[in-house]
């Protein structure tokens, strides 16, 4: 299946939702935020509405960079801080 079609990009936001759905429930940040697109080293839309929707993107994030950015190291620091099995 495309991920450039309609029915791609819908399959793949659902999957990222369930991804998020599940890290947000384990109390672990956003992992899908360091899914990037490679034209603009960005997340898609779909992350920020998810993050607004679910309170997780607050009025303090002004823009979809910083908070980007602070999920990302979120992201970082928590599995940095993992042990290694």
């Amino acid at each position: 299946m495309s991920l450039t079609g309609p029915d791609g990009l819908n399959a793949l936001n659902l999957i990222l939702e369930e991804i998020a759905d599940h890290e947000v429930a384990n109390d672990r940040p956003l992992l899908v935020a360091i899914i990037v697109n490679e034209g603009t080293n960005m997340p898609g839309a779909g992350l920020f509405q998810y993050a607004k929707r679910k309170g997780l993107m607050k009025q303090k994030d002004k823009d979809n960079l910083t908070f980007f950015v602070k999920e990302a190291k979120k992201v970082h620091d928590f599995w940095a801080a993992q042990p290694v099995e």
